[in-house]
């Protein structure tokens, strides 16, 4: 359980996120000469191969980072409310974190859609230290998706199951009796 000042903090922040977002959108009512949304796609590649998507592909280098920053600055200056980060899988991307630290200096909302198979504790910290505001993990998708995901795509399956034999096979072992 979190601690008082844990909770606290996290209630903070939830009610500072909502604020900013409604007045995104109080300005987003008002105000029509700006974008609402853009998204941006650092990286085509994606460690996956779903047979319902066309935003990937297996060979792509990631998008230069200064090329990436030139993009956010100029979403900037165009007083872009809403920046999403795509792909293929963004979190291949060597330098994301920059990139959404980029974005959040500019006072953009950073969000991302993965397919959240990188995600671990570390990485999910580094997300929070640059300033990611939302994600949207594709493995939350309705269930007929993601039945037709495992089903109909052994490539998919294979993968996964190397993944998880690799890693069971790396994990340490336990004993109880210590």
């Amino acid at each position: 359980m979190p601690s008082t000042r844990t909770r606290l903090r996290r209630s903070v922040k939830s009610v500072s996120r909502t604020i900013r977002g409604i007045r995104k959108v109080i300005g987003a009512l008002t105000s029509a000469d700006h974008p609402l949304l853009a998204h941006i796609i650092p990286i085509r590649r994606c460690n996956l191969a779903c047979e319902y998507c066309n935003e990937y592909d297996d060979f792509s280098k990631p998008v230069p980072t200064e090329v990436m920053f030139q993009r956010v600055d100029k979403l900037a200056a165009l007083r872009t409310s809403v920046v999403t980060i795509s792909g293929g899988e963004p979190l291949l991307h060597p330098e994301l974190d920059q990139i959404i630290a980029r974005i959040r200096q500019h006072g953009i909302v950073a969000g991302m859609i993965t397919n959240g198979y990188l995600l671990v504790p570390e990485r999910i910290e580094r997300l929070n230290r640059a300033g990611l505001e939302w994600l949207h993990r594709l493995g939350s998708e309705p269930r007929r998706l993601g039945w037709r995901y495992v089903s109909t795509n052994t490539r998919f399956f294979l993968s996964a199951a190397k993944e998880l034999a690799h890693s069971r096979a790396q994990a340490p072992l336990r004993s109880d009796a210590q």
